[in-house]
């Protein structure tokens, strides 16, 4: 499912998960033994919030968690066949996402693949 992507090239991607999981990560795709791993750099969710302003009115607003949030690991490695989609993520999506890894102590941004 993941052989179109070019191995071993990071990239920025949004994976959705056979658990249920969407998410989003600096990730290089890697053979081992006939199978493709999927390594990813400080994975986040998505996280919507709705708020009730009035009885007519809601406000609405998204923000991001980290995906394993009682781990300080950085990096995580995924099984393709634990893998139902992956897209990359849109420009916006990523520097949102690089803004919120530095924040939480993260490494600085990549300035060759921003």
């Amino acid at each position: 499912m993941i052989n179109f992507i070019k191995h071993e090239e990071e990239f920025y991607g949004i994976f959705k998960l056979v658990s249920g999981d969407e998410v989003l990560a600096k990730a290089v795709i890697t053979k081992d033994h006939q199978e493709s791993l999927v390594f990813l750099q400080d994975p986040l969710c998505v996280e919507i919030v709705t708020n009730p302003i009035s009885e007519t009115k809601v406000a609405r607003g998204m923000g991001f968690i980290k995906w394993q949030q009682l781990s300080d690991e950085d990096f995580y490695v995924i099984r393709e066949k634990d893998i139902i989609c992956v897209s990359t993520m849109s420009k916006q999506i990523k520097l949102l996402s690089q803004a919120f890894v530095m924040a939480e102590g993260g490494d600085p941004i990549d300035s060759k693949t921003s």
